[in-house]
């Protein structure tokens, strides 16, 4: 929890300060500078994943299903208020804020009722160093691999409309976000199938079959809800994503540019979560470099002599890139199981090399 707080902090600094020194290179206008500044604040809770862990160790998936329905609750409730109070574009960012905080708070607070629970309050107190100190061995690099593969897929969605809002224009950028929110949305489900099986494929032995089985498994099911929401782009068209709001409707080509993705995303979820059980989070790292070095120059080429649909297109190739590595690198892994070392047997180990004190 501490390095988590801690690289949340940083992370908003560093974020305003980038803001700052390169908001007029990539484009933003000087106007709304502060609520750019306000929204930084939320970034140590949106890259937070300490109190999702919490609540994944007790087995209250319930707990984490609900904040996906209190944050849009929120969000409706307060763009319903900017529109009818007149408000433009202030009032909405304020109110997506809301929403955004709302959900991070409940989550925080469900999460510190769950320790209270178990009656680990108690050992909370702000000791990172000594904490630091006391990590099992090996548990600094997977912290900083984690960390760089968390970063590395959260640069998608910001890089992309940043680099569409350059190459192609502003308006282009706007149709591609609202893209993003609606993929986002159709993938919501498949999040939380992963959510609910990661507590389960933990408590198995990598080395045997049985993990391996249960991500391919659920890698067929989430990419089967990914492929029925791909259809549902491709078969209804504009009618049927002009429900979700008539600017929807304007984005619905650029939609079927980008729809394939959710088929390679959801497929690829449930392979991140045996991977880190086997102590490969190095891994997930390299899986996620490989496809954003291939991406962001093929966004910008795409962008540039296809527009905002090659910019689409680019996106789904992205993302096929990052799934098929994770997968080439999970084979590797299933056919090398065998030489896989768990965390407390390293520990285990570490201790039985050491040499006897005298009298012992």
């Amino acid at each position: 929890m501490g390095l988590d707080i801690c690289a949340g902090l940083l992370s908003m600094v560093f974020g305003m300060v980038a803001f700052l020194c390169l908001g007029k290179v990539l484009g933003v206008h000087d106007k709304p500078t502060l609520l750019i500044l306000l929204y930084c604040t939320l970034i140590p809770g949106i890259g937070s994943t300490a109190a999702y862990g919490i609540l994944r160790l007790f087995d209250r998936i319930d707990l984490v299903s609900r904040q996906q329905l209190i944050t849009p609750a929120v969000r409706a409730v307060c763009c319903l208020l900017a529109w009818g109070s007149g408000m433009k574009l202030a009032g909405f960012v304020i109110a997506w804020y809301l929403a955004l905080l709302a959900g991070q708070i409940y989550l925080w607070a469900t999460a510190l009722l769950e320790l209270k629970r178990h009656d680990l309050l108690k050992g909370l107190r702000p000791s990172i160093l000594k904490a630091a100190r006391q990590m099992p061995k090996g548990m600094w690099g997977f912290v900083w691999t984690a960390n760089i593969t968390t970063l590395l897929e959260t640069v998608w969605e910001p890089i992309s409309k940043l680099l569409v809002g350059k190459i192609v224009s502003t308006s282009a950028a706007g149709l591609y976000s609202l893209a993003m929110e609606f993929l986002d949305a159709v993938q919501r489900p498949a999040k939380l199938l992963e959510k609910s099986y990661y507590p389960e494929v933990v408590l198995m032995d990598p080395r045997t079959s049985a993990p391996w089985k249960l991500a391919l498994r659920t890698s067929v099911l989430s990419g089967a809800l990914g492929m029925l929401a791909m259809l549902v782009v491709y078969i209804g068209g504009k009618p049927v994503i002009s429900m979700f709001g008539h600017r929807f409707g304007d984005a619905a080509t650029l939609m079927m540019w980008m729809s394939p993705a959710l088929v390679f995303f959801t497929a690829g979820l449930p392979m991140e979560g045996v991977l880190y059980t086997a102590g490969r989070s190095h891994y997930i790292m390299l899986a996620q470099l490989v496809s954003v070095i291939l991406y962001v120059p093929l966004l910008v080429y795409m962008g540039h002599h296809y527009g905002l649909n090659g910019a689409g297109l680019a996106y789904a190739l992205g993302m096929f890139f990052a799934t098929m590595t994770t997968f080439a690198i999970m084979g590797i892994t299933y056919l090398r199981r065998n030489r896989i070392i768990l965390p407390h047997e390293r520990e285990i180990r570490q201790t039985d090399s050491l040499p006897a004190s005298p009298g012992s």
